[in-house]
């Protein structure tokens, strides 16, 4: 489903959206094409002509030129309030909104203060209403559609199913050699995956490191919960505290990926699984 997003504040520096960029290589590589591009709406055309598929592009959304009664739609709410504090270090007088050419946005309060088509709402208020719940008095019924229909389109309609076969192919049973053990990664929603790990507060929530068993092959490594059990992997041995994860299949383990001390460890791979060294008490 396809829905148009909008810029809520225009940054500084050199900034600036994705397919100015392209715009930017497109001419510096003397290609003629980006030329065309002064604006997001010339960008879906091209997009649409060239893929067929994404024919609907331009249409999920009122181009930039869009008005109502010759106004545009404000981006803040009546009651906004600050703006003038925001450059308050600079100067007392408040300096004119940025200028928007891309969008039938506006930054700024002034504009069409009545209802905007669905997919120009910025935000839900009405009097007597706070903030979000005054969503109703945006639908046709409480919980129904907005009025003028919900933003976004559907890219791929819905085609029946009835004739395609479902897993016509069963996957072989999984066999490995006595004592081996299927590693397969264990996501987290902290640590998983690139940049988590980077924030502290987040990387405190990530797990550490651990090889997940079921309680069956546990008991066939003669291990606990909490006790270390090794393997080699790339001329390199690991050890990684067990813990118990009933929902894994026999000859099954779990490995959190993206976490220190698993980098580098790209499941799924067969391994050899032996207890590992104990810490000594306290």
């Amino acid at each position: 489903r396809l829905q148009r997003f909008y810029q809520v504040f225009v940054p500084g520096g050199e900034i600036q959206a994705g397919w100015r960029w392209l715009r930017d290589m497109m001419s510096i590589s003397r290609r003629p094409e980006g030329d065309k591009w002064q604006h997001l709406d010339d960008v879906l055309a091209a997009m649409a002509e060239a893929l067929p598929d994404f024919s609907i592009v331009p249409r999920i959304s009122p181009p930039a030129m869009f008005r109502i009664a010759g106004m545009k739609i404000p981006r803040q709410p009546l009651r906004y309030s600050g703006r003038t504090a925001i450059e308050a270090n600079k100067s007392i007088h408040e300096s004119k909104p940025p200028a928007d050419d891309q969008t039938p946005l506006c930054f700024s309060m002034e504009g069409f203060e009545g209802q905007p088509p669905a997919p120009l709402i910025t935000h839900y208020w009405a009097p007597g209403w706070n903030s979000v719940q005054a969503l109703n008095r945006f639908q046709k019924e409480v919980g129904g559609q907005l009025h003028g229909g919900d933003p976004g389109r559907r890219l791929f309609e819905f085609q029946s199913c009835e004739q395609i076969p479902y897993f016509t192919h069963v996957p072989a049973h999984l066999d490995l050699p006595e004592g081996q053990w299927l590693v397969v990664a264990i996501h987290h929603i902290f640590g998983s995956e690139e940049l988590s790990l980077l924030a502290p507060g987040i990387a405190q929530r990530a797990p550490e490191p651990y090889i997940g068993l079921n309680d069956r092959d546990m008991a066939q490594l003669g291990l606990q919960e909490g006790e270390n059990v090794r393997f080699n992997r790339h001329d390199k041995t690991y050890q990684l505290p067990v813990r118990l994860m009933p929902d894994l299949p026999h000859a099954v383990a779990g490995l959190p990926v993206g976490l220190p001390g698993t980098l580098g460890l790209f499941p799924p791979f067969p391994v050899q699984l032996r207890p590992g060294h104990q810490k000594p008490a306290g």
